[in-house]
């Protein structure tokens, strides 16, 4: 499987290790055409998996800062979430 980006496919070490640990069961390779990251091989397994470790890191910094953000806005009194329609 040729990807263009790895973060697209997953931003958790656990499911990007499972891929891998899938694709060598079944004889498929994924290879990351940005990062010309062959996953065949142990360093290009290995640099997948940091560089996966990052982009969860990345998804739970973005997490965090949304929750910060939503807890002052609604310390500052504005409305946060759907607004009913119905009466």
């Amino acid at each position: 499987m040729k990807l263009a980006k790895l973060d697209r496919l997953s931003r958790s070490v656990i499911d990007l290790c499972s891929l891998l640990e899938q694709s060598e069961r079944e004889g498929w390779s994924l290879v990351l055409l940005d990062l010309g990251i062959d996953t065949t091989t142990p360093a290009g397994r290995v640099q997948a998996q940091v560089i996966a470790a990052f982009a969860e890191y990345e998804r739970r910094l973005i997490s965090q800062r949304t929750k910060d953000a939503m807890k002052a806005a609604i310390e500052r009194g504005v409305h946060c979430g759907v607004t009913s329609k119905v009466p």
